[in-house]
């Protein structure tokens, strides 16, 4: 009896002659009793093929249910070619896929990839080719996929990398004006003029301020302004 009453569980395999057996890749190296719950448990501690080291469950073993310190799951399944579907790069590349997929997707998020016609490229449906174009054009875990023309497919000549504020300026819903003689985001205007981006969106947009004076007018001018005549309309 050990612990709060409760009979040892596993008792049979605290037998130091399975110290040195082999179980598919792991060899048992000691035996060791330790808390699991409520009860008591004589777990091993193996060594497995690859190198790696850990205690497992000794019915697990013995059973044939563990056979490994979990490297062999990437021999038993075919599927996992490449070895990064817990990568960031693949689920980049998942969710791009899925983004123009309407089975994957909900239905109003769909609609502002596939079901604008979007599509992604053959080439880029085999995540091995993504993958390649990818770390050729300089990806890294700080960018973002971003297509340089918002209205065309995802493929190798209208794709990059990019950071997060580049490519949220490229979205549908970004406000777009005419500041110095060129057309550029809002987001990017107010960092050339240094004000709030908040305090220009809603001058332009709902008060409908003029660019220049939305962008340039300090906060604490502001009623003056709109009480001069550059506000008024003109007379009839």
């Amino acid at each position: 009896m050990y612990g709060r009453g409760k009979t040892a569980h596993n008792a049979k395999y605290n037998n130091p002659e399975y110290i040195g057996q082999r179980f598919g890749r792991l060899t048992v190296l000691e035996i060791q009793h330790v808390t699991d719950g409520k009860y008591k448990r004589w777990m091993w501690k193996c060594k497995c093929d690859c190198g790696d080291e850990g205690l497992f469950r000794a019915e697990y073993v013995s059973k044939g249910h563990t056979t490994s310190c979990g490297c062999a799951v990437f021999d038993n399944k075919p599927n996992l070619k490449h070895g990064e579907s817990q990568t960031r790069l693949f689920i980049i590349w998942r969710n791009m896929r899925n983004r123009c997929n309407p089975e994957k997707t909900k239905e109003n998020y769909h609609f502002r990839y596939g079901g604008r016609g979007i599509k992604v490229c053959d080439e880029w449906n085999n995540y091995e080719s993504f993958a390649k174009w990818a770390r050729e054009n300089g990806y890294n875990d700080d960018l973002t996929l971003e297509r340089k023309d918002n209205d065309g497919d995802y493929c190798p000549e209208n794709c990059t990398w990019t950071g997060r504020k580049g490519q949220a300026r490229n979205r549908n819903t970004t406000l777009y004006v005419n500041y110095l003689g060129r057309n550029m985001s809002l987001a990017e205007a107010c960092e050339i003029s240094g004000t709030s981006y908040k305090r220009a969106f809603t001058r332009i947009k709902y008060m409908n301020w003029p660019v220049k004076e939305a962008l340039e007018i300090p906060s604490n001018e502001t009623r003056k302004w709109k009480r001069s005549d550059r506000f008024c309309k003109s007379p009839i």
